[in-house]
């Protein structure tokens, strides 16, 4: 793996301001206002007041205002003019303070120049009653105009309560960030995209809040679990923030006071807390004063309402300080509380077991295991790998070791989860248990382990002994799973028949799992979709059972089906749903799977950079978890993206990577798209088409026909459709897909060389969502209208195969390289050529090129000829229509 650990400078810098764009409209616009005297920004502490009022006022004077900026302090606030007394000329108030206040008012006005003087007041609410008169005095003129920041709750003195007051001063309430903002935020601060489960913590731990979430950043990257893989950055662990963030939080705790403290660290070891626990151990008043100080806050949940701490990093800075004696008292009474109340809710024994195992070391082991179960139910495989432990060590059970031994798999853990399912089968009492070991060590073995050998060994032994109807279904789901995932879709398809008529309902999703990405591979993609959109509604209502897979999984194999049926815009928008519900979830395995199959998304659809961020993920995250067969195809995506966007020393570290991985069965044919592209990145297009057509054979040889069909499109677009051409119009026949169609017809015009066919071919393919191919279509167009001396047709052509590839972010293959051989105009006559089609005079574009009427003229009538036109609408027609996100017309203009 490539990881990079050292802080990236920007990252230190003053950061950039998102998601505040309409904010900042207004701003400007008040100042334009003359009837408007003043703006100001209210909400919570460290939710970006400062940075946007600071932009504002940069923003005026760059549009001609002049200005200046003062802080108001507590510690200012008892000295008159304290504030702005860096703005002013060296004149003591003294005896006279109407002078004093004229010499300010003569300080703080506009210059001749200027339109008006605005002035930002940070923390407005303690400001001193002087200067506060002040500013009151110049607000009555135009000339004047106040950007002022109030922190959310904060009470004023009367002259500060009259700036801020009227109907000639606008007013914003500045929220958190959202997700989304935090997401772009990040982006720009370090330099590329941050993976998905590092954002929600992120988002989580900072609450929307820009100051913190910046100095958890910061904190990050000073201690190096910040890190990035191929551009994509990742927390290693949880973020502890700076020493800054710790102080900025205990000066917000300590207005709490001694028993509110006390309160605090209740709500820190065990929130949220039931409103009526809390109350049996916090005074109301206690209560009631925290939440006034924004310190606490009160939630509906159907029934009951919950108290919790306003933000979650004030927990984490109280529970750090909580003695380890304290603590110990603190969560024992959480726990008889609890009890004493009847422990009725669902996650009730979860959180008095993980309560009295964080303060004995130690729980009843009955429930522990019904505790680590309810963790597992909701995903949190940590804990409930830790809970289970405990267990464990009081009491070796069938049911320990098996929820163990899953956990563990779900984290990555493969030798030690496979040593508990073995123990866990030998503890086993009944049929169902020793059904319920097999198969979940069948998963493990296949899966993580990469032993699949040993996989189908277990399966049938398993035969042998477990001969129930149950058991029959759920061993042959086993084994299809592991035909189905190593190149024998076939095999599986036949051991699922039936699959509908299966009692179980956790061996009839699973089962349909693997049957949909079956049923995709060999081209059935109509009833693959179906029969997911069906599974997944099922799958989502599981929620008591051992050994089942997180629901995202299902729609795996349904973006893959969605793929392969041509329907890639569809694929994406249900892809990203699955993956962020796997984040939500915290499901690292389903994640990789589901980063895998986006990046794939935008591969097969050609868009480089998306595909590079996808697969970067991918292989991050299969590489902590130790997900190989995962990591193998990502870090295989990579060097595929890194070769089209001409990176070949990225591909070639992504290509040593990719050997270095061990297959142990684990060989699909659409790995060798990695050296296959990286050759024909170096110009070896023959090298890189035997490549193909060996793994083309190999798809064959395995029944997986919507795989073969894009090797051997592949080996089309390198130079040899007429090799492939034959056999894809046979997988047409196949497969029930517009995709693999659509490549039939792709390599079919390029044998052909038929100009006609491949456009449309191209429109074909640009309305499945794949420009590359489209683009590379239209390329091919125009060199065969070229071909034909069709000069217009050829030039026509040439425009959309680079309006194409314009959409392809970065992406540059053999087919492309071609685009402007077949524009016969020189640079000049194209940038005149460009003008003229879209309705420019000749004295216009001289005055644009800086050249004489004549000379456009002359250029212009020269390509008239090389183009076969005589009139602009002929000329308007043969250079296409107008694409500002086309580089040749960018650069014409």
């Amino acid at each position: 793996m490539v990881i990079e650990s050292s802080p990236k400078p920007s990252a230190f810098a003053n950061w950039p301001l998102v998601a505040r764009s309409g904010e900042l409209d207004a701003v400007k616009a008040a100042i334009g206002n003359f009837q408007c005297q003043a703006v100001i920004i209210q909400g919570p502490a460290g939710v970006g007041k400062t940075r946007l009022a600071e932009e504002c006022l940069v923003q005026a004077m760059a549009a001609g205002h002049t200005g200046g900026r003062a802080v108001a302090s507590a510690a200012a606030a008892a000295i008159p003019l304290g504030a702005i007394a860096h703005l002013l000329p060296d004149t003591p108030i003294g005896d006279d303070p109407v002078a004093a206040f004229a010499s300010a008012v003569t300080a703080l006005q506009a210059g001749e120049d200027a339109r008006r003087y605005v002035l930002l007041v940070d923390d407005l609410h303690l400001l001193d009653a002087t200067s506060a008169t002040v500013i009151s005095q110049l607000l009555q003129t135009e000339q004047f105009f106040l950007i002022g920041t109030v922190r959310e709750g904060e009470r004023r003195t009367a002259a500060v309560s009259s700036l801020d007051g009227g109907d000639r001063v606008s007013r914003i309430a500045l929220g958190q960030l959202q997700p989304q903002d935090i997401e772009a935020l990040l982006e720009q601060v370090l330099g590329g995209p941050v993976d998905g489960q590092t954002l929600q913590t992120l988002c989580e731990a900072s609450g929307g809040n820009l100051l913190y979430l910046r100095e958890l950043v910061l904190g990050a990257l000073s201690s190096g679990t910040l890190t990035t893989y191929n551009g994509v950055s990742r927390l290693q662990e949880l973020p502890v923030g700076t020493g800054r963030l710790a102080e900025l939080i205990e000066a917000r705790l300590t207005s709490a006071g001694p028993e509110g403290r006390d309160a605090l660290e209740v709500l820190a070891l065990a929130a949220p807390l039931e409103l009526r626990l809390a109350e049996d151990q916090i005074p109301a008043a206690t209560l009631e004063r925290l939440e006034a100080g924004g310190l606490i806050q009160v939630r509906s949940d159907r029934c009951r309402h919950q108290v919790d701490l306003a933000h979650p990093l004030h927990g984490e800075v109280l529970r750090r300080r909580i003695p380890r004696l304290r603590r110990r008292r603190l969560l024992l009474r959480q726990s008889e509380l609890l009890e004493s109340l009847g422990a009725r809710r669902r996650d009730d024994p979860l959180r008095i077991a993980t309560w009295r195992l964080e303060a004995t070391g130690t729980a009843d082991p009955e429930l522990l295991l019904r505790a680590a179960a309810l963790a597992r139910y909701a995903f949190d495989y940590g804990q409930a790998a830790r809970l289970a432990r405990a267990a464990l060590a009081q009491e070796e059970s069938f049911e320990v070791c098996l929820l163990l031994g899953e956990t563990l798999y779900e984290l990555g853990e493969f030798e030690e989860a496979d040593d508990m399912l073995q123990r866990a089968g030998m503890l086993a009492t009944t049929d169902d248990e020793r059904l319920l070991a097999v198969v979940q060590r069948d998963q493990n073995l296949f899966w993580g382990a990469m032993r699949i050998t040993e996989a189908l060994d277990v399966n049938a032994r398993a035969r042998e002994s477990l001969t129930s109807p149950t058991a029959r279904d759920a061993l042959n789901v086993a084994e299809a799973t592991i035909r189905a995932f190593s190149g024998e879709p076939q095999q599986a398809l036949d051991l699922l028949d039936g699959l509908q008529h299966v009692a179980d309902p956790r061996t009839r999703v699973m089962g349909a799992l693997t049957k949909t990405a079956a049923l995709a591979e060999v081209g059935r993609t109509t009833e693959a979709l179906a029969l997911s959109e069906s599974a997944y509604r099922t799958h989502a209502g599981i929620t008591d059972l051992v050994a089942v897979a997180h629901p995202s999984s299902q729609l795996i194999s349904q973006v893959y089906a969605l793929c392969e049926a041509g329907r890639l815009r569809d694929a994406v928008i249900v892809a990203e749903r699955a993956y962020w519900d796997a984040v939500a979830d915290r499901a690292p395995n389903p994640q990789g799977w589901l980063a895998l199959n986006l990046a794939r998304c935008h591969h097969l659809a050609g868009r480089a950079a998306s595909a590079r961020r996808w697969y970067a993920e991918a292989a991050q995250v299969s590489a902590v978890h130790h997900f190989t067969p995962q990591r193998r195809l990502a870090v295989a995506g990579l060097v595929l993206v890194d070769s089209w966007l001409g990176d070949l020393p990225a591909a070639d570290t992504a290509l040593e990577e990719f050997l270095a991985l061990p297959t142990a069965g684990w060989i699909r044919p659409d790995a060798q798209l990695a050296p296959a592209w990286r050759l024909a990145a170096a110009g070896d297009l023959s090298s890189a088409r035997d490549i193909l057509g060996d793994a083309a054979a190999d798809a064959q040889r395995q029944g997986m026909w919507t795989l073969e069909s894009q090797l051997l499109s592949d080996i089309a677009r390198l130079g040899d459709p007429a090799s492939v051409a034959n056999r894809l119009t046979e997988l047409a026949k196949l497969c029930d897909g517009q995709f693999v169609a659509a490549r039939a017809e792709h390599a079919s015009a390029l044998t052909e060389h038929d100009p006609g066919r491949l456009a449309d071919v191209s429109a074909r393919l640009e309305a499945l969502g794949t420009p590359l191919l489209a683009a590379e279509a239209a390329t091919a167009a125009a060199e065969a209208y070229q071909g034909l001396r069709e000069v217009r047709a050829a030039t026509a052509m040439s425009f959309r195969a680079s309006n194409l590839a314009a959409q392809c972010e970065g992406a540059r293959t053999p087919g492309l390289v071609r685009v402007d051989s077949a524009i016969p105009l020189t640079r000049r006559e194209l940038d005149v050529a460009l003008l003229a089609s879209r309705g420019m005079a000749s004295r216009e574009i001289a005055e644009r090129l800086v050249l004489s009427p004549r000379t456009v003229n002359n250029h212009l009538q020269r390509a008239y000829t090389k183009l076969g036109v005589t009139s602009r609408a002929e000329l308007a027609e043969a250079m296409g229509p107008p694409d500002r996100d086309s580089p040749v017309e960018g650069a014409a203009l």
